[in-house]
């Protein structure tokens, strides 16, 4: 029997180049962007001028209480969609402190 040596038969693919931090911030905040738009083309400003950051609090709590709680894997919604979600109420929250939520009123 003969052997051959690991080393020598680059039978092995290189370790791939680490994709850069600024990439992968940036992709996740596009995604999220995404979903921010199409819920809000589904549902329009009024779900949250109707309570504004009252009600930007009362939908973040309810996220936070599935995290904690451990029920966030549901059917309809995933562990990760649950912090997804809360990362969304984070930004309406700015939104709503800048002033620049649609139809907010001063």
């Amino acid at each position: 029997t003969t052997w051959t040596s690991v080393t020598s038969t680059p039978d092995f693919a290189p370790e791939p180049e680490p994709i850069p931090f600024k990439d992968v911030v940036d992709e996740l905040v596009y995604r999220i962007s995404d979903m921010m738009v199409e819920r809000h083309e589904k549902y329009g400003p009024d779900n949250i001028n109707r309570h504004g950051m009252l009600g930007v609090r009362v939908r973040l709590d309810d996220k936070l209480a599935r995290i904690d709680n451990g029920d966030a894997d549901f059917e309809d919604e995933s562990y990760r969609d649950c912090w997804v979600d809360v990362v969304g109420y984070g930004l309406i929250a700015l939104l709503l402190i800048d002033k620049k939520w649609p139809g907010q009123t001063p």
